[in-house]
């Protein structure tokens, strides 16, 4: 069974995207819904010709399709009523009869196989023995009918067949199990009125339909709907922080407006409230010098200048305090945002130039050059080709590519198939 670790890129987003389509059909059949021709064509695709079939689940689960496809094919033809002049007439068909058969053996063999690897035994036993019912009311249907494409002789042995495979398929069969076996051999005799206790076509289909869910219930869910959820989350997330940074930023600059204007104010009735302190010490004067409270035109002349003198020296100290208390004052300094020049961004060096993607053609051209010149010498392929990619993504290039796509340009121009 491979590993995952011995998976490259490309192996592993096709796994990837098999099994998420295997959930998608399983999901929608269980639901009741079609699934799409373009989900079983990309299915079948993937199956042929890119994953790995010892890796994991793979194999249960391409046996669950085929299961599940089958399912659908019966549900289609609409022969659950054998009485039925559809059902009939499709009958009288051999080819139509042969294409039957065949079916219900392709779907005998994907059965087999889920019961011993999936450990759905008592499931996988019910649907065995409702195909070799079906199977065995189909050729005694054909033996009764008036006209019949198979000799008598060859239907009775073709039942008799059949009841023997059904008894090595179940093995130790259960007791409802018994009832229908005996109901078959009944019918052998020519006991109409066992018809009554066997399945019918319908029952067989319902079974199938149970077999495919619980099979696929076993699986972990598919890492490509992991990751998607997890981008989903994360993108939700971002979003929300980005809201709440932006509200943040808005209500942090509403406050800092709001914080600038109180402080302006309480500036101003600071420096209100000191203005009125000097005035009122100005127009005191100094108690003791002035013993007489008249006084003549000469004194009051010769007081003007002291009094202006000292008024000015007040009013200095008054700007240095107001200066003094406002640079104590907390302020916010202003957010400056300084240009940055843009980085100038080196060149790509010539091993990193991409020229796009890569064509189917070119892919097929550059993988049959490297099969006839051999592996490494990439300058050399390089010229063949006349690529105008490098040689550091020429081989690149031929270590992403799938072994399987490898493979199968080779056997197409029948060169040597790499190991």
């Amino acid at each position: 069974m491979a590993n995952q670790e011995n998976l490259n890129t490309d192996d592993l987003t096709e796994q990837w995207l098999f099994d998420y389509y295997v959930d998608k059909c399983v999901t929608k059949s269980s639901q009741s819904e079609q699934v799409d021709d373009s989900s079983r064509s990309f299915l079948e695709v993937l199956m042929t010709h890119s994953i790995d079939p010892d890796y994991g689940m793979n194999k249960i689960k391409a046996n669950m399709l085929i299961v599940m496809d089958y399912q659908f094919q019966l549900t289609r033809l609409d022969i659950s009523d054998l009485e039925s002049s559809h059902t009939k007439q499709l009958l009288q068909s051999k080819d139509s009869t042969t294409e039957l058969f065949n079916l219900m053996a392709g779907l005998r063999d994907s059965l087999l196989y889920l019961e011993k690897e999936s450990k759905k035994v008592d499931l996988c036993h019910a649907c065995l023995l409702h195909v070799h019912a079906y199977i065995f009311q189909v050729l005694h249907s054909l033996e009764t009918a008036g006209k019949t494409i198979y000799d008598s002789n060859e239907l009775q042995s073709y039942k008799s067949a059949i009841l023997k495979k059904a008894g090595k398929d179940l093995g130790s069969p259960s007791k409802a199990e018994k009832n229908i076996l005996q109901a078959c051999q009944n019918l052998l005799k020519g006991k109409e009125k066992a018809k009554k206790d066997l399945p019918s076509l319908d029952d067989l289909i319902n079974l199938l339909g149970k077999l495919v869910k619980e099979i696929h219930a076993t699986f972990p869910r598919p890492e490509i709907a992991k990751i998607a959820e997890s981008y989903v989350r994360l993108q939700s997330k971002l979003v929300q922080t980005a809201n709440g940074d932006l509200l943040t930023s808005q209500q942090s600059s509403k406050l800092s407006i709001e914080q600038i204007a109180q402080q302006k104010n309480s500036s101003s009735e600071a420096d209100g409230q000191q203005g009125n302190n000097n005035s009122s010490s100005g127009d005191n004067g100094r108690p003791g010098k002035r013993k007489n409270s008249e006084k003549s035109d000469s004194e009051a002349s010769s007081s003007t200048p002291q009094k202006v003198s000292r008024g000015i020296q007040q009013n200095k100290s008054r700007n240095t305090h107001q200066e003094s208390r406002v640079s104590k004052a907390p302020q916010k300094n202003p957010v400056v945002i300084q240009a940055q020049e843009p980085k100038v961004k080196k060149p790509a060096s010539h091993a990193r130039v991409k020229k796009g993607p890569w064509t189917p053609e070119e892919e097929e051209e550059f993988v049959v050059s490297v099969l006839q010149i051999g592996v490494g010498k990439w300058v050399e392929v390089k010229n063949h080709i006349q690529a105008e990619r490098s040689s550091v993504q020429l081989k690149d290039k031929w270590r992403n590519i799938p072994k399987s796509r490898i493979r199968s340009i080779a056997r197409e121009h029948k060169l040597p198939v790499p190991k």
